[in-house]
Protein backbone atom coordinates (compact mmCIF):
# COMPACT_ATOMS: atom_id res chain seq x y z
CA UNK A 1 0.00 0.00 0.00
CA UNK A 2 0.74 3.19 -0.04
CA UNK A 3 2.43 5.38 2.53
CA UNK A 4 -0.33 6.68 5.05
CA UNK A 5 -0.73 9.82 4.90
CA UNK A 6 -3.78 12.52 6.62
CA UNK A 7 -4.67 14.13 3.49
CA UNK A 8 -8.15 14.52 2.86
CA UNK A 9 -8.11 15.14 -0.88
CA UNK A 10 -11.00 14.67 -2.66
CA UNK A 11 -13.18 13.39 0.04
CA UNK A 12 -15.98 14.79 1.38
CA UNK A 13 -17.63 14.53 4.94
CA UNK A 14 -20.64 15.18 7.02
CA UNK A 15 -19.88 16.98 10.31
CA UNK A 16 -22.84 17.33 12.59
CA UNK A 17 -22.95 19.34 15.65
CA UNK A 18 -21.11 22.47 14.17
CA UNK A 19 -23.47 25.39 15.62
CA UNK A 20 -20.72 27.32 16.95
CA UNK A 21 -17.44 28.40 16.12
CA UNK A 22 -15.54 27.45 18.73
CA UNK A 23 -16.79 23.50 19.56
CA UNK A 24 -15.34 19.88 18.44
CA UNK A 25 -17.60 19.77 15.20
CA UNK A 26 -16.11 23.51 14.36
CA UNK A 27 -12.32 22.15 15.23
CA UNK A 28 -12.70 19.21 13.07
CA UNK A 29 -14.63 20.72 10.21
CA UNK A 30 -11.98 23.18 10.47
CA UNK A 31 -8.30 20.40 10.24
CA UNK A 32 -10.78 18.13 7.62
CA UNK A 33 -11.05 21.34 5.20
CA UNK A 34 -7.26 21.98 5.79
CA UNK A 35 -6.14 18.83 5.04
CA UNK A 36 -8.15 19.33 1.49
CA UNK A 37 -11.82 17.80 2.06
CA UNK A 38 -14.71 19.36 0.96
CA UNK A 39 -17.06 19.41 4.43
CA UNK A 40 -20.69 19.78 5.10
CA UNK A 41 -21.05 21.43 8.38
CA UNK A 42 -24.53 20.57 9.99
CA UNK A 43 -25.85 23.19 12.69
CA UNK A 44 -29.46 23.07 14.62
CA UNK A 45 -32.46 24.85 12.84
CA UNK A 46 -33.49 26.76 16.04
CA UNK A 47 -29.79 28.19 16.11
CA UNK A 48 -28.19 30.82 14.05
CA UNK A 49 -26.16 29.50 10.77
CA UNK A 50 -22.59 29.18 11.79
CA UNK A 51 -21.97 32.40 9.68
CA UNK A 52 -18.11 32.77 10.99
CA UNK A 53 -17.17 29.56 10.72
CA UNK A 54 -17.96 29.21 7.25
CA UNK A 55 -16.06 32.92 6.29
CA UNK A 56 -13.60 31.04 8.37
CA UNK A 57 -13.03 28.28 6.19
CA UNK A 58 -13.69 29.64 3.17
CA UNK A 59 -11.00 32.42 3.13
CA UNK A 60 -8.55 29.94 3.44
CA UNK A 61 -9.99 28.14 0.33
CA UNK A 62 -11.79 25.34 1.87
CA UNK A 63 -14.85 23.78 0.15
CA UNK A 64 -17.75 24.30 2.71
CA UNK A 65 -21.41 24.69 2.82
CA UNK A 66 -23.51 24.51 6.18
CA UNK A 67 -26.75 22.55 6.29
CA UNK A 68 -29.63 23.28 8.77
CA UNK A 69 -31.15 19.85 10.14
CA UNK A 70 -32.36 18.57 13.43
CA UNK A 71 -30.75 15.21 14.03
CA UNK A 72 -33.22 14.31 16.04
CA UNK A 73 -35.51 14.39 13.39
CA UNK A 74 -34.93 11.39 11.00
CA UNK A 75 -37.07 12.39 8.49
CA UNK A 76 -34.35 15.75 7.61
CA UNK A 77 -31.24 13.42 7.61
CA UNK A 78 -31.47 13.13 3.73
CA UNK A 79 -31.07 17.23 3.84
CA UNK A 80 -27.11 16.41 4.84
CA UNK A 81 -26.80 13.37 2.50
CA UNK A 82 -28.62 15.24 -0.60
CA UNK A 83 -26.22 18.66 0.04
CA UNK A 84 -23.20 16.38 -0.13
CA UNK A 85 -23.80 14.43 -3.26
CA UNK A 86 -25.71 17.22 -5.21
CA UNK A 87 -22.96 19.73 -4.17
CA UNK A 88 -19.66 17.58 -4.30
CA UNK A 89 -20.42 14.71 -6.04
CA UNK A 90 -19.52 12.14 -3.02
CA UNK A 91 -19.44 10.94 0.21
CA UNK A 92 -16.87 9.40 2.33
CA UNK A 93 -17.14 10.64 5.74
CA UNK A 94 -19.48 11.01 8.40
CA UNK A 95 -18.06 12.29 11.94
CA UNK A 96 -21.15 12.35 14.15
CA UNK A 97 -20.58 14.88 16.63
CA UNK A 98 -23.87 16.30 17.78
CA UNK A 99 -25.16 16.53 21.22
CA UNK A 100 -27.05 17.49 24.21
CA UNK A 101 -25.86 17.29 28.03
CA UNK A 102 -29.73 15.85 29.09
CA UNK A 103 -28.69 16.90 32.46
CA UNK A 104 -30.81 15.48 35.62
CA UNK A 105 -30.51 12.27 38.09
CA UNK A 106 -33.33 10.20 38.33
CA UNK A 107 -35.89 11.83 40.04
CA UNK A 108 -35.86 14.60 38.37
CA UNK A 109 -35.74 13.33 34.69
CA UNK A 110 -38.78 13.25 32.47
CA UNK A 111 -40.14 11.45 29.77
CA UNK A 112 -39.35 14.40 27.45
CA UNK A 113 -35.86 14.96 28.52
CA UNK A 114 -34.70 11.28 27.83
CA UNK A 115 -36.64 11.06 24.72
CA UNK A 116 -34.13 14.29 23.48
CA UNK A 117 -31.53 12.98 24.92
CA UNK A 118 -31.53 9.90 23.42
CA UNK A 119 -32.57 10.75 20.06
CA UNK A 120 -29.66 13.08 19.76
CA UNK A 121 -27.05 11.59 21.25
CA UNK A 122 -27.95 7.70 20.00
CA UNK A 123 -31.31 7.73 17.58
CA UNK A 124 -29.74 10.06 15.24
CA UNK A 125 -26.11 9.14 14.77
CA UNK A 126 -27.62 5.63 14.14
CA UNK A 127 -30.22 6.03 11.28
CA UNK A 128 -27.77 8.90 9.98
CA UNK A 129 -25.00 6.34 10.02
CA UNK A 130 -28.00 3.91 7.92
CA UNK A 131 -28.25 6.51 5.06
CA UNK A 132 -24.66 7.45 4.59
CA UNK A 133 -23.64 3.97 4.87
CA UNK A 134 -26.35 2.98 1.86
CA UNK A 135 -24.28 5.75 0.01
CA UNK A 136 -21.18 4.38 0.38
CA UNK A 137 -22.33 0.51 -0.01
CA UNK A 138 -23.90 1.50 -3.03
CA UNK A 139 -20.82 3.25 -4.51
CA UNK A 140 -18.20 1.09 -2.89
CA UNK A 141 -16.92 3.67 -1.34
CA UNK A 142 -14.53 2.31 1.92
CA UNK A 143 -15.87 5.12 3.55
CA UNK A 144 -15.38 6.37 7.84
CA UNK A 145 -17.88 6.66 10.31
CA UNK A 146 -16.54 8.77 13.35
CA UNK A 147 -18.45 8.82 16.75
CA UNK A 148 -17.95 11.67 18.81
CA UNK A 149 -18.82 9.46 22.57
CA UNK A 150 -17.42 10.75 25.97
CA UNK A 151 -15.33 9.68 28.96
CA UNK A 152 -18.50 8.81 30.55
CA UNK A 153 -18.65 5.65 28.56
CA UNK A 154 -16.26 4.54 31.46
CA UNK A 155 -17.26 6.78 33.78
CA UNK A 156 -20.64 7.41 34.99
CA UNK A 157 -22.09 10.51 36.38
CA UNK A 158 -24.81 10.51 38.71
CA UNK A 159 -25.81 14.12 37.62
CA UNK A 160 -25.85 13.42 34.10
CA UNK A 161 -26.82 10.07 33.62
CA UNK A 162 -29.28 10.08 30.83
CA UNK A 163 -26.04 11.33 28.60
CA UNK A 164 -23.59 8.79 30.22
CA UNK A 165 -26.27 5.80 29.12
CA UNK A 166 -26.62 7.61 25.51
CA UNK A 167 -23.00 7.43 25.02
CA UNK A 168 -22.71 4.68 26.59
CA UNK A 169 -25.06 3.55 23.88
CA UNK A 170 -23.28 5.04 20.64
CA UNK A 171 -19.91 3.58 21.66
CA UNK A 172 -21.66 0.32 21.50
CA UNK A 173 -23.18 1.40 18.05
CA UNK A 174 -19.25 1.96 16.65
CA UNK A 175 -18.54 -1.38 18.10
CA UNK A 176 -21.97 -3.29 16.60
CA UNK A 177 -21.65 -1.39 13.13
CA UNK A 178 -17.39 -1.77 12.66
CA UNK A 179 -18.97 -5.55 12.92
CA UNK A 180 -21.84 -5.43 10.43
CA UNK A 181 -20.13 -2.94 7.69
CA UNK A 182 -16.64 -4.46 7.80
CA UNK A 183 -17.51 -5.73 4.74
CA UNK A 184 -17.98 -3.41 2.95
CA UNK A 185 -14.64 -1.82 3.94
CA UNK A 186 -16.60 1.05 6.01
CA UNK A 187 -14.65 1.50 9.24
CA UNK A 188 -16.81 2.64 12.24
CA UNK A 189 -14.52 4.00 15.28
CA UNK A 190 -15.06 6.59 18.33
CA UNK A 191 -13.20 9.42 19.46
CA UNK A 192 -13.74 9.47 23.50
CA UNK A 193 -12.96 13.34 24.73
CA UNK A 194 -12.14 13.51 28.03
CA UNK A 195 -13.02 16.97 30.04
CA UNK A 196 -12.88 19.36 27.04
CA UNK A 197 -14.31 22.77 27.41
CA UNK A 198 -17.12 23.55 24.70
CA UNK A 199 -20.12 25.22 24.48
CA UNK A 200 -22.25 22.55 25.77
CA UNK A 201 -19.94 22.03 28.62
CA UNK A 202 -18.81 25.15 29.51
CA UNK A 203 -19.01 24.06 33.20
CA UNK A 204 -15.92 22.71 32.91
CA UNK A 205 -14.47 26.39 32.97
CA UNK A 206 -15.92 27.32 36.34
CA UNK A 207 -13.17 27.52 38.69
CA UNK A 208 -14.58 25.28 40.95
CA UNK A 209 -14.89 22.21 38.24
CA UNK A 210 -11.62 23.67 36.52
CA UNK A 211 -9.50 22.58 39.18
CA UNK A 212 -11.51 19.12 40.48
CA UNK A 213 -10.81 17.96 36.41
CA UNK A 214 -7.51 19.49 36.29
CA UNK A 215 -6.39 17.54 39.24
CA UNK A 216 -7.67 13.76 37.13
CA UNK A 217 -5.55 14.62 34.51
CA UNK A 218 -1.77 13.68 34.65
CA UNK A 219 -1.13 15.73 31.90
CA UNK A 220 -2.45 18.94 34.21
CA UNK A 221 -5.29 20.62 31.84
CA UNK A 222 -8.84 20.64 31.02
CA UNK A 223 -9.15 19.57 26.86
CA UNK A 224 -10.02 22.08 24.49
CA UNK A 225 -11.44 20.86 21.35
CA UNK A 226 -8.46 21.54 19.23
CA UNK A 227 -6.88 18.41 21.20
CA UNK A 228 -9.08 15.92 19.41
CA UNK A 229 -8.14 17.20 15.87
CA UNK A 230 -5.57 14.88 15.38
CA UNK A 231 -7.34 11.47 16.19
CA UNK A 232 -10.09 12.79 13.64
CA UNK A 233 -8.03 13.02 10.87
CA UNK A 234 -6.07 9.63 11.76
CA UNK A 235 -9.44 8.09 11.14
CA UNK A 236 -10.76 9.65 8.30
CA UNK A 237 -7.70 9.30 6.41
CA UNK A 238 -6.02 6.40 5.08
CA UNK A 239 -3.42 6.12 7.74
CA UNK A 240 -6.13 4.00 9.85
CA UNK A 241 -7.38 1.41 7.21
CA UNK A 242 -7.11 -1.13 9.28
CA UNK A 243 -8.79 0.09 11.76
CA UNK A 244 -12.15 -0.26 13.40
CA UNK A 245 -14.52 -0.54 15.98
CA UNK A 246 -11.65 1.45 18.21
CA UNK A 247 -12.18 3.82 20.76
CA UNK A 248 -9.52 6.02 20.94
CA UNK A 249 -9.14 8.26 24.26
CA UNK A 250 -8.11 11.84 23.83
CA UNK A 251 -8.43 12.49 27.62
CA UNK A 252 -4.96 13.99 28.79
CA UNK A 253 -5.00 10.47 30.98
CA UNK A 254 -8.22 11.99 32.65
CA UNK A 255 -9.00 9.38 35.37
CA UNK A 256 -6.06 7.36 35.22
Amino acid sequence: MNNPTLNLQDKCAIITGTSTSTGIGAAIATAYAQAGAKVVINYEPSLPAPDELLAELKSTGGQVIAVAADISDVSQHHLLIDAALNTFGVLDILVNNAGVLGAGQLFSVTEENWDHTNSVNLKGPYFLTQAAAKIMVERKTKGRIINVTSTHVYRPSKLYTVYTISKAGLDMLSRSLALELGEFGITVNSIVPGAVTTAMSGYHAQPESLARNTNLVPLGRVGVPEDLVGAALFLASNASDYVTGADIKVNGGFGL
